[in-house]
């Protein structure tokens, strides 16, 4: 039956050729199926007792995973665009009474709560669309994010000057719309693809590396092999990064930062990235804490350090080793100017070279999705 038989058929319209189904019924209709569809899943189940049956009803539920699972990036966006979180707080309230029990709504005995004419005054229930996605579908912040991105990258839209664009990524769009991937591994994909983004516009012909690039991951996502997709993307990460060039303004603020990778009740897990010259600071950080000769580290003789009466805590101060990290005896040395329990300072014997600089390959070379030999750690350039 198609949707247009189904939609009049449900409001008993038959009879009235010139009947025009309204947005009213369609929703209803939608409701109608929704519940439809559970009742005849369940006769189905019971009724699965053959191998070709089981295997059928196994892809007909996947296919309709895969649509269901485009349509929620197709609503985030059409709730965005509608500013549903501008709605008052009766207004969720009331549609949420109708989706737990539409009944009512579907014989034509409960309407919906009116459009408010205007925003309404006060604070409003949410804050953005992302909050509302989260509070009103009872899923995770990030999932409700992850939709809207999904949406803005494969999925017709307006841009902020109100002119239509097409999807950012039409080939991995077109491969979801079709059915040839799945919507989650293709919505990742496209998100590592925008963290690409700067370092492929400041390549020449970014167009043309940018349509290579798109071509080769949506390869890998349609054979839904993660690793391999992991893999390229890590291979083209690498190869656009290791170029002589001086990364560009937008190449920096889209990588660099500190960034909340999991969050536990008593851990947090933190990523930092950042240019090499601000990493010295935190590197020769990192070395003077792991130097067991200063009182890094050593709280309790920085608490006895900063508490004993005449004796403030301060770089000319004598300093005490690192219980935790010193061996257990270390016989006094006198230093250069006398002062017992100091040992002298010895000149580095590490020659000073100038810092190596790593050529890039004067084109860009695609790498293919198959596995990596094992990497070798290369010197960092200091």
């Amino acid at each position: 039956m198609e949707a247009g038989r189904f939609i009049i058929t449900l409001t008993g319209r038959r009879d009235d050729p010139g009947y025009q189904p309204t947005s009213e019924d369609e929703l209803g209709a939608l409701l109608e199926s929704t519940r439809l569809t559970r009742d005849l899943f369940e006769h189905v189940v019971a009724h699965a007792d053959s191998p070709t049956r089981a295997v059928l009803l196994a892809m007909v539920v996947e296919r309709a995973h895969g649509f269901l699972e485009f349509a929620q990036i197709r609503v985030a966006q059409v709730a965005r665009q509608n500013l549903v979180h501008e709605l008052p707080a009766e207004t969720f309230t009331l549609l949420r009474g109708i989706a737990d029990d539409p009944a009512g709504y579907i014989n034509g005995e409960t309407a919906l709560p009116p459009d408010p004419a205007t925003v309404p005054p006060g604070r409003p229930e949410f804050k953005d669309p992302v909050e509302c996605l989260k509070g009103t579908l009872d899923i995770g912040h990030f999932e409700a994010r992850d939709r809207l991105q999904a949406a803005d990258a494969l999925l017709p839209h307006m841009d902020e000057h109100g002119i239509q664009q097409g999807p950012r990524y039409p080939e991995l769009a077109d491969q979801i719309r079709h059915g040839k991937a799945r919507v989650r591994p293709t919505a990742a994909a496209a998100r590592r693809l925008d963290r690409l983004r700067p370092s492929i516009q400041a390549r020449p012909e970014s167009a043309t590396l940018a349509r290579d690039i798109e071509e080769s991951i949506a390869r890998t996502v349609a054979e839904d092999i993660p690793r391999n997709t992991h893999r390229l993307f890590d291979q083209i990460g690498d190869e656009l990064e290791d170029t002589p060039e001086t990364p560009t303004p937008g190449e920096v603020r889209a990588k660099t930062g500190i960034f909340i990778t999991k969050r536990t009740r008593h851990f947090t897990y933190l990523s930092a990235c950042m240019l090499n010259l601000d990493a010295e600071v935190f590197l020769s950080h990192f070395a003077r804490s792991d130097n067991p000769r200063t009182n890094a580290g050593n709280r309790q003789a920085l608490a006895d350090a900063a508490t004993r009466p005449g004796s403030p805590a301060s770089q000319d101060s004598p300093v005490t080793a690192n219980p935790d990290t010193t061996p257990a005896h270390t016989p006094p040395s006198d230093g250069p100017t006398g002062s017992p329990g100091r040992p002298p300072r010895r000149p580095s014997k590490l020659p000073r070279s100038p810092a190596r600089i790593h050529s890039a390959p004067a084109t860009f070379r695609m790498p293919t999705a198959s596995p990596r030999r094992n990497a070798t750690c290369k010197p960092c350039s200091t």
